[in-house]
């Protein structure tokens, strides 16, 4: 995920602009690191915190409430709490995982993975969010060509090519990300 958050922060960002990624490896370490990492921060009036976490099957409305949670015993104003103004922090889930959003780009795998082909309009691909692993999902298509990059080499080659407008994506949780980013450069 960093290295896709990396691209595209360095896109919507300007030259005044500023960002620190903290992968904290895996939802454990997030729930278990999160709270201290938020404690220590000293936040200017534009600073944002925005937290981006892969929900994998899981309830979202559970999730989001835990991360909601947390970020507001750490004293962070979110902006499900005050959506009009005045939030520091924004969460958002990744529905399921980041590799739904590389299905719901096809151009970019496809830019990535130029022997891919078209598989978007098959049943299975037409909302990646719907897939319960679309881990698997992904290795899978990648597999009939032959192609076997890890997760985190597969995430170096598609970075480059996502499209950072969400109607580019046939994943929700990408475009609520997509907005969230804008609005917390604002």
């Amino acid at each position: 995920m960093k290295s896709l958050l990396q691209v595209l922060l360095a896109k919507i960002c300007d030259d005044g602009c500023h960002f620190q990624i903290y992968d904290l490896k895996g939802k454990t370490n997030l729930f278990k690191l999160l709270p201290i990492r938020l404690a220590s921060l000293k936040l200017e009036e534009k600073d944002r915190v925005l937290i981006l976490m892969d929900n994998d099957s899981k309830e979202c409305k559970v999730s989001k409430a835990r991360l909601e949670n947390i970020v507001s015993q750490a004293g962070i104003r979110t902006k499900t709490q005050y959506p009009n103004e005045g939030f520091k922090a924004i969460t958002r889930l990744v529905i399921q995982s980041l590799e739904a959003w590389f299905l719901g780009d096809p151009e970019a795998l496809r830019s990535a993975y130029p022997d891919l082909g078209t598989f978007e309009d098959k049943e299975k691909f037409r909302n990646p969010e719907s897939l319960q692993k679309p881990d698997e999902a992904l290795d899978q298509l990648l597999a009939e060509k032959r192609i076997r990059d890890g997760k985190v080499k597969r995430a170096d080659k598609i970075a480059p090519f996502f499209n950072l407008d969400p109607d580019q994506n046939r994943c929700p949780s990408y475009k609520s990300f997509i907005q969230a980013l804008e609005l917390s450069l604002k």
